[in-house]
């Protein structure tokens, strides 16, 4: 996810759920408002009309005590004809009524019962859609307790609740849209620099160091951040031009070097060689077949080494081969040491590949190689050579290669048994051959392999 559409999606849900919990607070406290408004007027209403009944009888109430209250609550009101706010004067278990000024029947809640000097208050819904607020409380008239119920319509408060819930949803699906969509521009007007930037460094870290970072961004940070790249590109420009300066020296030093041996190791060749069948039994015998194979040794290195310094120098020849038929071609030149080493061969599969031949063939050869060596003093000796359809394995039961060494085996005059390297006639070289022809073919290879077991070489086109 993009670093502008994560900074739109989060502050975008920050920003409305702070706008809700606000909203939702803003709702509560004006309805908490509302109602205490209408319970402070109610109770106001309620003392009011208390202290009018329970004034002591004048001269002129000379009816009964209920009857004298009746007409105090129908004066007091105007009337007995009210439906939504009103009185209504009850026995002191808040029971059985008196006389009321609504229209209607006023039904008490459970739990909400006179106490004497205090006022107690509930509000209940009534006909399904509307809602009152009761305020009940006790008076004396005369000697004797009463209580009495004032009600009055609360509706308003809960419609206005219904009212501030929709605007707030109709603002979050509304609102909500446009402040993500600004939101979402600023984010990307914010991030613009930072995502060119990403850009180029993605560049650079394909190899490409000629391309230009930007610093023209309003945000320090960013400016920074450019500037800090931008000398790190230069420093790895520096050391990258050192370092093939340094390994052209290498190579150009090595070349010189191995051209100088030549020569003379020809001579030291050809001589040991001419004089080898004439000298006697003896230590001159001796000596001459230690020089003789030392010379071939080191020629073997030094075609190695000259092979490892062409490669890349050379122009790749790729064309369409049967895999079966060079692999054929390939295992002939090793028939001799096969035979010798008691190996049997197995070549198996079918498919084609393109690529070039020539160095296909010294790098399977060189595998090939290493596992006619490997498997020098194995009890059950079967190399296999398998290919498919832009894939060849190479298969042998050597001794297998360890874990920890797998990594390493294409380094330059690696040896996993270097307690073994003269006795097999190795210098290391072999695999770092292979894996410089795997570079300049673009091949993928992958090694598997079990001490004691044998190894299993995968080359994938």
């Amino acid at each position: 996810m993009k670093l502008a559409t994560r900074l739109s999606i989060v502050y975008s849900a920050l920003f409305l759920v702070v706008i809700n919990v606000f909203g939702a607070f803003l709702i509560f406290s004006v309805y908490r408002t509302e109602v205490s408004n209408a319970v402070y007027e109610a109770n106001d209403q309620t003392a009011s009309l208390t202290n009018v009944l329970s004034a002591p009888p004048g001269l002129s109430e000379t009816a009964s005590d209920e009857e004298v209250l009746s007409g105090r609550l129908s004066t007091y009101y105007g009337g007995l004809n009210a439906s939504t706010r009103g009185a209504s004067i009850r026995y002191a278990d808040g029971k059985q009524e008196i006389a009321s000024s609504l229209t209607r029947e006023l039904i008490l809640p459970e739990g909400l019962t006179p106490v004497s000097g205090e006022l107690s208050h509930r509000i209940q819904n009534y006909r399904g859609n509307r809602y009152e607020l009761l305020v009940v409380g006790a008076f004396d008239f005369n000697g004797s307790s009463y209580s009495l119920v004032y009600t009055t319509d609360v509706t308003y408060i809960f419609t206005d609740r219904k009212a501030y819930i929709r605007d707030l949803l109709l603002f979050d699906a509304v609102g909500g849209l446009l402040i993500v969509l600004v939101i979402l521009l600023i984010s990307k007007s914010i991030t613009r620099p930072l995502s060119r930037l990403t850009e180029q460094t993605d560049r650079i870290a394909d190899g490409d160091y000629t391309t230009a970072l930007p610093e023209e961004s309003k945000i320090a940070e960013i400016r920074g951040l450019s500037r800090s790249i931008g000398i790190m590109q230069s420093q790895i420009e520096e050391r990258i031009a050192t370092l093939e300066e340094k390994n052209a020296e290498q190579e150009r030093f090595i070349a010189s070097l191995t051209h100088e041996i030549r020569t003379p190791l020809t001579s030291i060749i050809g001589y040991s060689s001419l004089l080898l069948p004439r000298a006697p039994e003896g230590p001159v015998r001796e000596g001459l077949t230690q020089i003789h194979s030392g010379g071939l040794r080191i020629q073997s290195l030094t075609e190695s080494l000259i092979r490892l310094l062409t490669l890349e120098k050379d122009p790749v020849q790729a064309e369409e081969i049967d895999l079966p038929a060079f692999l054929q071609k390939t295992a002939e030149a090793y028939a001799l040491r096969l035979k010798e080493g008691d190996i049997a061969l197995s070549i198996e599969g079918e498919g084609t590949a393109v690529t070039d031949p020539g160095l296909l063939s010294i790098l399977v050869s060189n595998i090939i190689d290493n596992a006619i060596k490997a498997m020098a003093d194995s009890d059950e000796k079967k190399l296999t050579l398998f290919s498919a359809p832009s894939k060849l394995i190479v298969t042998d039961t050597g001794r297998g290669i360890p874990a920890d060494d797998i990594e390493k085996i294409f380094e330059p005059f690696y040896m996993v048994d270097k307690s073994r390297k003269h006795s097999l006639g190795g210098f290391g070289l072999g695999l770092a051959i292979v894996s410089k022809i795997r570079d300049v073919l673009g091949l993928t290879l992958s090694i598997e392999s079990k001490p004691g077991k044998g190894t299993s070489v995968t080359i994938q086109f």
